[in-house]
């Protein structure tokens, strides 16, 4: 049976329960740090760091299971940890105990989602019904000097059994 919600928000739900501190003491929610991606004006040095996940293709292959027909659904969705780095403008941030900022900061929270990601992938209740994960990619993105924001992006894969068809 397909998803009742899209995967893209099954994962954010699953990364909202999974990171259970903000590594940035500022905010008042964890739950403000994972955000389905779209373009937001209100984004401010408080907001970082920041994860966010989009849909990069979702294809969905015909099989049989015995004498039923179903579909192998194939999700690839990118998830991004942003940082502000801004020249003379840092943003300090406490990871594991650690006060930490820029690249490094960035690169121990992306090891922390990939972390989560693979010791609760297949118990977490949003994401449960998926099957298959695995990692493609985890690359850096250019330092973007305009905006002073730095990103490293995580590329996933997982796949679901769709026979209600």
């Amino acid at each position: 049976m397909a998803s009742v919600n899209e995967p893209a928000y099954q994962l954010e739900l699953a990364l909202r329960t999974l990171i259970t501190k903000d590594y940035n003491t500022t905010r008042n929610d964890v739950k403000k740090m994972v955000w389905k991606d779209w373009p937001r004006k209100d984004i401010t040095k408080s907001s970082y760091p920041r994860i966010s996940i989009m849909d990069v293709t979702e294809t969905g292959d015909p099989v049989s299971i015995g004498q039923k027909a179903a579909t192998e659904n194939t999700y690839i969705l990118q998830i991004d940890v942003w940082i502000w780095d801004k020249p003379n403008d840092p943003h300090f941030l406490t990871v594991n105990s650690t006060n930490m900022a820029g690249t490094r900061a960035r690169d121990t929270i992306t090891r922390d989602v990939l972390y989560l990601l693979r010791k609760n992938f297949f118990t977490n209740t949003s994401l449960i019904g998926y099957y298959d994960y695995r990692v493609r990619a985890n690359r850096v993105i250019a330092f973007d000097e305009k905006s002073g924001i730095l990103r490293r992006s995580i590329e996933i894969e997982f796949k679901e059994m769709d026979t209600s068809a």
